[in-house]
């Protein structure tokens, strides 16, 4: 929490309302206001932190962790908070997040008062039943004095100013509404409000793969509509205000003060309540984060807004409002309050490695908040995860002790929960360091564990694994697979294999039997990681005369095998004349797909849909839809059938590629197994701890705009190889695709 001084200047604030012609001059405002009150009046000097100055909100149906993770996430991606050189304001927030679960008991109220303390953009408090009640008014002599509330507001007859009770209002939904209902029969003309400064979010800025990622952030200004005006004339108008007010309440009196519309007649506003948002946490908590910043052009809304008269008691002032007209403009004061700014570059910037009870609460609140903003798959997959999180939340509290491993561990089961294949979880500092890899690419055939290819004596392809350090393989997979997830079952596999089997803390005893049933036990020790091999040995691009098909050509996109576009134009060249093509994309291509693609196809074809969630501050929800069109690209250009092969590796920008032409209907058929089923760009986030978390970012969509992700790429010809088949180097998948090929009509 802040507490900030304010210096105030004789200077006219003309930018801040010009005279509407309709002002009184300085000694009409002395003359109206009759300075000279009794000392008895005046107020005594309000506290100078905001935290003690704005009202609380109702309480929330949540838990405290997820009202944790909400608030946190509004600190993090949406707040003031500033930092200084040597680190950036969301590991602030987090670490700050991280020292306040790190406690015995961390889940009550203590926890979020301690995260507010050590945050000057949050302020914890408790909640209020207060309701917002029907609006009132009252003819006091001439003054129409109204109380905003529910339902219409009329001014009685005999009006001749309004003064509107800002004092105790709720900081509930709907008082916005209200408040504009209140003033607008005094207003003939509509009144400006002020610019909104805001924390724009396209997507979640990616914080670990690039720093030029397609998720941005920046800050804006924008312009709420006017307020309207329902009046036949320009009323003189008073807004009552107190120590204590609710945000709305708070931007009401300033927008109409700095518009030299209306008088502040109780006690001085501050800015920074108005540029408040209320969280509610639980039943008896709430927090309220920094997370605008108000301007009136060309400047940014000074700390406090002063009172015109300082009075306990500010209904003193009706029998003199209507003789006060309208009040000129202010002036200038201090802005020393944080101001909000675009976000700094995130890219590698990661928290401190710690494995406290803290900092693992504190990355599970932290991945559940980003994933409840930017996750843009829960009406596909499910929303569970407020589940998974009490559940983590359980184990990491029941634990007593636990190790990085864990923590890694933990962090997975939760992100298993969103079925995303671009779900990772990492650990930049773990305590049992991988010491190296399995040459080995795994396959899961038939609920077994099969070498696919192999570079090491030890293993060779085709050999099913039957126990992992003694424990029967198919045990090992069922402790694995709630933990380590993915979109489809294949890619799912392919995790549990490479990051639980292939990754190599230690060395490791396999009991193996080969295709012809024999049965062995060797112990493999941890390689090089680079020698880990991706797909099955590579063919080279040409034509197929080996296996009885010399007018076929054969084209693998993987980036093993095609080392660029240079090399790909040089292919479809060489395959101008073939009478079919096999192109091969069961790995990850290397090269520009969506060139490839208008290389393949003869007229005109659409991309996939993009569609990128984002954020306009907390509140504003947007959805940043983009589709665009191509058109073919000649010399090079490839026009005869061709049958695409697929697999559980596929996934991504294989995908996308070969969703554009299926849905193009470019493909005779598609063979092999199902792909990963996870498009659109990767983002990822640092996690408290050193932990870091990663997700689709966006939405991607058929050309139909119907569901991709959790179903991919499904063949139409279905193929799964033997482990005799990897044995005998015989590609079944390739088989197929050549017998389409040549038996075409």
């Amino acid at each position: 929490m802040a507490t900030f001084m304010v210096v105030a200047t004789a200077t006219i604030l003309t930018a801040c309302g010009d005279d509407p012609g309709k002002s009184v001059d300085d000694g009409g405002v002395d003359a109206a206001l009759d300075a000279s009150a009794d000392a008895d009046t005046v107020p005594p000097t309000p506290s100078t932190d905001w935290c003690d100055r704005v009202a609380p909100g109702p309480a929330a149906e949540t838990s405290i962790p997820e009202g944790l993770s909400a608030v946190h996430a509004a600190a993090r991606f949406f707040g003031t908070e500033s930092a200084d050189g040597a680190t950036i304001p969301y590991v602030v927030v987090g670490e700050a997040l991280a020292a306040a679960l790190d406690r015995q008991d961390p889940w009550t109220p203590a926890s979020l008062t301690a995260f507010a303390d050590a945050l000057e953009s949050v302020c914890a408090l408790e909640v209020t039943d207060v309701t917002l009640q029907p609006a009132s008014v009252e003819l006091v002599g001439d003054v129409a004095l109204i109380t905003p509330g529910t339902g219409p507001v009329t001014l009685p007859p005999g009006t001749n100013a309004v003064a509107v009770d800002l004092r105790e209002l709720p900081n509930v939904p709907g008082l916005w509404e209200a408040l504009e209902a209140a003033i607008a029969p005094a207003l003939a003309t509509p009144v400006p409000r002020l610019d909104h400064g805001l924390r724009q979010q396209q997507g979640l800025i990616d914080e670990l793969f690039s720093d030029f990622s397609v998720y941005t952030g920046n800050a804006v200004r924008r312009q709420p509509p006017d307020l309207a005006a329902e009046g036949s004339a320009d009323l003189p108008l008073a807004l009552l205000t107190g120590p204590v007010m609710a945000p709305a309440a708070a931007e009401l009196a300033i927008t109409l003060r700095a518009a030299s519309r209306a008088w502040i007649i109780g006690e001085d506003v501050l800015t920074h309540v108005a540029e408040a948002r209320w969280y509610g946490v639980n039943d008896t908590h709430g927090a309220v984060v920094h997370v605008r910043s108000l301007y009136k052009l060309p400047i940014r809304m000074f700390d406090v807004v002063p009172a015109d008269e300082r009075h306990v008691d500010p209904t003193t002032f009706l029998p003199r409002l209507s003789a006060a007209g309208f009040p000129g403009t202010m002036t200038v004061g201090a802005t020393e309050r944080p101001e909000l700014l675009p976000p700094e570059a995130p890219f590698g910037k990661a928290h401190p490695p710690a494995v406290t009870p803290g900092a693992i609460r504190a990355a599970l609140l932290s991945a559940h908040g980003a994933l409840r903003l930017f996750f843009p798959y829960f009406h596909v997959v499910g929303d569970t995860i407020d589940e998974r999180l009490a559940e983590l939340i359980a184990v990491v509290d029941g634990a007593g002790s636990f190790t990085r491993m864990d923590a890694y561990h933990w962090l997975w089961r939760f992100g298993e929960t969103i079925r995303d294949s671009h779900m990772y979880a990492s650990d930049t500092a773990p305590d049992a360091p991988l010491v190296g890899c399995m040459p080995v690419l795994f396959e899961h055939l038939d609920d077994e564990i099969v070498v696919g290819r192999s570079e090491t004596v030890d293993l060779a392809a085709g050999d099913t694994i039957t126990s992992i350090d003694g424990e029967a393989s198919a045990d090992w997979l069922a402790r694995w697979w709630p933990i380590i997830g993915a979109a489809a079952d294949g890619f799912h596999a392919r995790n549990i294999l490479l990051f639980k089997l292939v990754y190599m803390y230690g060395s490791r005893t396999l009991e193996v039997r080969d295709p012809d049933g024999l049965t062995r036990t060797v112990t493999i020790t941890p390689g090089s990681c680079s020698n880990v091999p991706y797909l099955r040995e590579p063919r080279a691009a040409g034509y197929l005369t080996e296996v009885g098909a010399p007018n076929l050509y054969y084209l693998n996109l993987d980036s093993e095998v095609l080392a660029g576009e240079t090399q790909m134009r040089q292919a479809l060249v060489e395959a101008s004349g073939a009478s079919g093509m096999v192109l091969d994309l069961r790995g990850y291509p290397g090269i520009d797909h969506y060139e490839m693609a208008a290389r393949l196809v003869d007229s005109t074809i659409g991309s996939m849909w993009f569609r990128v969630p984002g954020y306009v501050g907390p509140d504003d929800f947007t959805i940043d839809e983009s589709h665009f069109t191509f058109e073919p690209q000649l010399n090079p250009h490839y026009h005869g059938p061709v049958v695409l092969l697929i697999g559980p590796r596929s996934v991504s920008a294989a995908e996308n590629f070969s969703i554009m032409l299926m849905d193009a209907d470019r493909f005779e058929a598609v063979v092999g197994r199902q792909s990963g089923a996870s498009n659109g760009n990767i983002t990822g986030l640092n996690l408290p701890g050193g932990f870091t978390f990663s997700f689709t970012g966006m939405e991607v969509q058929h050309v139909d705009h119907s569901t991709f992700h959790g179903i991919g790429v499904v063949p139409d010809v279905e193929v799964i190889p033997t482990p005799t088949e990897l044995r005998d180097g015989i590609d079944p998948e390739l088989e197929a695709a050549v017998n389409i090929l040549l038996n075409l009509p």
